[in-house]
């Protein structure tokens, strides 16, 4: 419960207020303007309007929950809030304990969920690491039935030509510190690097902008099984994926167009697994695919209406408008030769701030070069 009859109110509304199209109150605008944190971050607020009486005890610290392991297996799956099954899962396999994860289910309610962390675990010692894991993590290990024939699961990283569970596996960032930040936040073994001639003992990727990066080299090793991730518009190059960019990829476009926009998520993708049906995503500036070419993905879309808060200048100088976006792609990805790519428009590790989306980009590095494309 947080009262907003205090002094430090202005700033406890700044961050949980639900926001709004500030679009027609400035003719241009400096920084981004969608700030509130429970869109961003992902969490639900409730707005109380009315006076009520309940038994309260002020916050001067806190400690989050102690997991836990149930019963005693062979088969476990983790469960926890968002996020923290990523880290565990990080943690285990670097203390050496195999983790799967669900590539491919079948349509049955007992079935581990697409995307969902298997752990096969015989061994009492290894039970000690879960043990570990959910104190340090705060996460908890369910046992569960073991996968019905059907699903389908890959290890923990993807073993395909490059990287696996019994190799180092290693994630590329160009050349954003804050994304960086954001990844090692979630267990990956990431560093940065400043030039493509670096990404020999990299199996993927994550580029926040091309600028200055060769990418005729970038292509020869995404073609050879490596994986490519742009987080936001100007990591995204149209000679790796079929698609048409709109909106921030267009140098004409304003820059600071930016906004929180509600998201409808594909809940077949192995891109977006984990973020519900529905979310927000925050894009800086906005950004949104069409013409959509053999191969490709739709992995997010806007919902219709989406602009939830933010600002978009009137009379853009490319003549686009808020409902242009509308109902349009937002996360893409497809095969280019043996490895895969995925496009992110909004930036999912904006700032290391929108902590509601990181997952995005931890569901791209997961999946490598796997190929899920449709036969047709």
């Amino acid at each position: 419960v947080v009262p907003l009859r205090q002094p430090l109110r202005g700033i406890a509304n700044a961050m949980l207020w639900y926001g709004e199209n500030i679009s027609d109150q400035a003719t241009e605008m400096y920084d981004a303007c969608a700030w509130q944190l429970p869109e961003s971050w992902g969490f639900t607020r409730y707005q109380i309007d009315d006076p009520f009486t309940v038994a309260q005890k002020r916050v001067t610290s806190f400690t989050d929950p102690a997991g836990t392991v149930t019963d005693a297996g062979p088969w476990f799956t983790i469960v926890s809030k968002p996020d923290s099954d990523v880290k565990a899962a990080n943690w285990l396999v670097e203390n050496g304990v195999p983790v799967q994860r669900v590539v491919s289910t079948v349509a049955d309610p007992s079935a581990p969920a697409l995307g969902a962390f298997l752990l096969n675990v015989t061994d009492p010692r290894t039970i000690d690491y879960l043990e570990q894991a959910a104190q340090a993590q705060h996460v908890d290990f369910v046992t569960i039935a073991a996968p019905a024939a059907g699903v389908e699961t890959q290890r923990l990283y993807y073993p395909g030509s490059r990287g696996s569970v019994a190799s180092t596996f290693k994630v590329a960032v160009y050349s954003d510190g804050p994304t960086n930040f954001a990844l090692n936040k979630l267990g990956f073994d990431s560093e940065i690097i400043d030039d493509a001639s670096q990404l020999d003992g990299f199996d993927v990727l994550v580029v926040d902008d091309t600028g200055g990066l060769d990418m005729d080299v970038v292509a020869a090793w995404v073609d050879g099984g490596g994986a490519y991730v742009a987080n936001g518009p100007y990591g995204i190059d149209t000679d790796l994926l079929d698609v048409a960019p709109m909106g921030g990829y267009d140098w004409d476009f304003y820059w600071a167009n930016n906004c929180l926009g509600q998201t409808q998520y594909n809940d077949s993708s192995l891109v977006t697994t984990g973020m519900g049906e529905l979310g927000y995503t925050f894009a800086f500036p906005i950004t949104w695919f069409e013409d959509l070419g053999p191969g490709v993905v739709n992995d997010a879309s806007y919902d219709d209406p989406y602009f939830e808060a933010g600002f978009w200048q009137i009379g853009d100088p490319t003549g686009l408008v808020i409902a242009d976006a509308a109902g349009k792609a937002t996360v893409v990805h497809g095969m280019y030769g043996d490895g895969r790519v995925t496009f992110i428009g909004p930036m999912a590790a904006f700032r290391a701030h929108t902590e509601g989306t990181f997952r995005l980009l931890a569901n791209a590095i997961y999946t490598g070069s796997y190929d899920d494309t449709p036969v047709l």
